[in-house]
């Protein structure tokens, strides 16, 4: 459940983090990301080893797999994609909400990704036990 005074889009992402990447230590995260410069039509939030961008058609998760250090923001660090309008449904807010600060999420369940990426990456290369 949202704190008060925290950020929507930070609790959103640290959701995101804890279903897809299985991390409940709900890290400090910071808005933005030094790669990328601010726009009124992108939500990010990033910490250490992962980062969540946000937009109205799509949401991404990306993880540095235990890099250390914020994420590149490269193609082999997409670990989910959600489509923004349908994830923000099912939690019955909207993006203008997460951009003005005013959105409260509740407690309702983060659903599947659209997109598994780290499912497809293990299916087409799967590792192997040593």
């Amino acid at each position: 459940m949202i704190q008060p005074n925290q950020d929507p889009v930070t609790d959103l992402a640290h959701r995101l983090i804890e279903r897809e990447a299985n991390d409940a230590s709900r890290p400090f995260m910071v808005s933005g990301h030094p790669f990328l410069k601010q726009r009124h039509d992108r939500l990010v939030r990033s910490c250490f080893y992962y980062t969540v961008m946000i937009t109205p058609r799509v949401t991404a998760l990306y993880d540095n797999w235990d890099k250390g250090g914020m994420c590149d923001l490269t193609p082999h660090e997409l670990r989910a994609i959600w489509k923004t309008p349908r994830l923000l449904l099912e939690l019955g807010v909207t993006f203008e909400d997460l951009q003005a600060g005013t959105a409260l999420p509740g407690d309702s369940s983060v659903s599947p990704p659209d997109w598994d990426l780290d499912a497809l990456n293990n299916w087409i290369c799967p590792i192997e036990n040593e």
